[in-house]
């Protein structure tokens, strides 16, 4: 009896640590929030790399807010729905952690803020190579 008890248990934890990483229907995808926030972090660069050096004349937090409206238009996404679906991800730090993972992970020019393509690194020493003629 003991052991049914046991297993029992065991398999409520474990369904119920498993269920709390899913992400519920009515919040963004995790691949919904990484698109729109690496496209809010390339607003901040643009605005701070190209625009407001140029311009002082422009207040940032306003130019900030208006590219920010531009960028959930683009992906379809109401502000609040963006704000409801970061609060979740706040409040689930690890969804929140593999989602900055993510970001993290591409390869990205630091100086330049564009995203850098890994190719075939020893393509150049292959092309300068001769070919062996028998």
């Amino acid at each position: 009896m003991r052991i049914f008890l046991f297993i029992f248990l065991f398999s409520i934890s474990f369904f119920e640590c498993t269920k709390r990483d899913k992400v519920p229907a009515h919040i963004l995808s995790q691949q919904k929030m990484k698109a729109i926030v690496w496209d809010m972090l390339r607003t901040d660069r643009f605005l701070s790399n190209f625009v407001l050096p140029y311009d002082t004349s422009l207040n940032a937090d306003s130019e900030k807010i208006n590219l920010y409206k531009k960028v959930f238009l683009i992906h379809d996404v109401s502000k609040e729905k963006f704000k409801e679906s970061f609060n979740y991800y706040k409040d689930h730090p690890s969804l929140l952690k593999t989602l900055f993972d993510s970001l993290g992970s591409q390869n990205i020019d630091s100086e330049h803020g564009t995203q850098v393509h890994q190719g075939d690194t020893a393509l150049p020493f292959k092309r300068l190579r001769k070919p062996v003629h028998d």
